[in-house]
């Protein structure tokens, strides 16, 4: 494979162009690190790995900076000049382009319809999206810009590039041939919607434009999205493969007539691909393995633990039926003590009616009982009395005089017997 020379410098150790091409573009872009911050998710790893977003606002987020050095690289690697965005957000990316065609004397032309400014949830409505566009275009002649765009021509103002870069606002594909116009464009690079066929409707409104030496850049190019979609699509109309780069968020870079060096070069900017993160990797694989090894014994003996628990577990269920039965035993008989229980309480009820009844008689008899032994008292005194009567009767000169006489008549045969 041939090379040709490249308009950039190439250290000799290539494992260094990375940090090498970071530092000559740090003492720019410090100026736009100072007023975003980090997106701390996923973890990123290394400096370079993470995105930025603005601090007050919770979406969208930027490129990485290792992918504004690979735009910024292949831009001056390869003399590019005519350069064009969909879409800015808040320009971070805009900032690595522009740093790029700066050098070459180029110029860059970014547009975004900017609604996610006010509806981060957007579901993209036409009518919806023309009337939020046609809104920011007319605060823009008062000077009331998008706060994206704002701090995107602000950055620019900071580092230079304030005649490098147009900002525009509009929809992709509708407003790309009045923003493009005759220009020829050589750099594109579609981070627009992922949303249904946008991204391949970004290329096919930026594809009539391209010149036979371009480069197109896609952003967030995983596997089944929109997105690879339109990838393929690229692949197809430039007649050659796409370069999928290992970064955080795929970057994927379609070319025709292209630097060959450039191309080949564009692993040694990439982490994922650099010396000291295979290293890494491998330390971390041997930690994985290891720690894989120690879960397969942890699996092996909870696997164990598990046929233990499982004949335990049967051991308990044969117990659990055993009790069960006797537990339906139990209840039939508790069903029988009810019963019984019922039947002694309603015997119990019968007896406690009698026992009332017979009470009752009792009390009855008591009192008839009261009352004859009140009146045997009375004729106990009537009987004591009478004696008394009799006795003093018997004493008398009138009964004696009176047995005679009856003693007479039995002598005479009147009568049997004489009682005295």
């Amino acid at each position: 494979m041939e090379f040709e020379f490249l308009e950039v410098f190439l250290p000799s150790d290539l494992n260094d162009l990375r940090r090498v091409r970071h530092e000559s573009l740090l003492t720019q872009m410090k100026f736009v690190y100072a007023d975003i911050e980090k997106v701390e998710s996923p973890e990123a790893i290394d400096y370079l790995d993470c995105s930025w977003k603005l601090r007050e606002k919770a979406f969208p987020y930027s490129c990485t900076d290792e992918e504004g050095l690979i735009l910024n690289y292949v831009i001056a690697a390869n003399q590019l000049k005519s350069g064009f965005e969909i879409s800015t957000a808040f320009g971070f990316s805009s900032m690595y382009i522009g740093l790029g065609l700066k050098q070459n004397d180029g110029q860059l032309v970014t547009m975004d319809c900017y609604v996610e400014e006010w509806k981060e949830s957007f579901l993209y409505n036409p009518e919806e999206m023309e009337s939020s566009v046609e809104c920011s275009r007319m605060n823009a002649l008062e000077n009331i810009l998008p706060t994206g765009l704002r701090f995107a021509k602000e950055s620019a103002k900071k580092l230079g590039l304030s005649d490098v870069i147009r900002f525009e606002i509009g929809i992709s594909p509708k407003d790309v041939p009045t923003i493009v116009g005759d220009r020829k464009l050589d750099f594109v690079f579609i981070d627009g919607g992922h949303f249904a066929e946008q991204p391949l409707l970004d290329f096919l409104a930026v594809y009539p434009y391209l010149s036979e030496k371009c480069a197109v850049f896609f952003h967030d190019n995983h596997f089944g999205t929109t997105v690879a979609r339109a990838v393929s699509e690229a692949e197809s109309k430039l007649g050659a493969s796409a370069q999928k780069l290992l970064t955080r968020w795929n970057l994927t870079l379609v070319s025709r007539g292209l630097n060959k060096l450039s191309l080949a070069t564009l692993n040694y900017l990439l982490i994922r691909k650099h010396p000291s993160y295979l290293e890494l990797s491998k330390t971390q694989l041997q930690h994985t393995q290891s720690e894989l090894e120690s879960y397969k014994t942890q699996l092996q003996y909870t696997q164990s633990e598990l046929e233990s628990y499982k004949t335990q577990l049967q051991y308990t269920q044969s117990e659990l039926e055993s009790y069960k039965t006797q537990l339906q035993y139990t209840q039939s008989e508790l069903e029988s003590y009810k019963t019984q229980l019922q039947y002694t309480q309603s015997e119990l009820e019968s007896y406690k009616t009698q026992l009332q009844h017979t009470q009752s008689e009792l009390k009855s008899h008591k009192t008839q009982l009261q009352h004859t032994q009140s009146e045997l008292e009375i004729l106990r005194c009537k009987a004591d009395q009478t004696e008394a009567i009799i006795s003093a009767m018997q004493s008398s000169k009138f009964w004696k005089l009176r047995i005679l006489w009856l003693k007479l008549k039995q002598n005479l045969g009147l009568v049997k017997e004489v009682q005295e």
